[in-house]
């Protein structure tokens, strides 16, 4: 199954609407909502950082297959 590139400021909304609710459906209040936010913010940026590591890992491992394989 291929996983959709997203970008890391439309995680950052997603990531971030799904934040502003509790478990219960109850609002934060704005200081958890800020906090929400700069987490949400983090974990796309790390998202983003470990789909582009898989990307140069998947490279790495092409190129030492080829050379293996000559």
């Amino acid at each position: 199954m291929k996983r959709r590139k997203q970008p890391v400021d439309e995680a950052v909304e997603d990531l971030s609407a799904a934040g502003a609710e509790d478990a219960n459906g109850v609002l934060s209040n704005d200081l958890n909502t800020n906090e929400e936010a700069r987490v949400a913010l983090r974990m796309a940026k790390d998202k983003e950082f470990i789909r582009l590591l898989n990307v140069e890992l998947d490279k790495f491992n092409n190129f030492f297959m080829e050379k293996e394989e000559e």
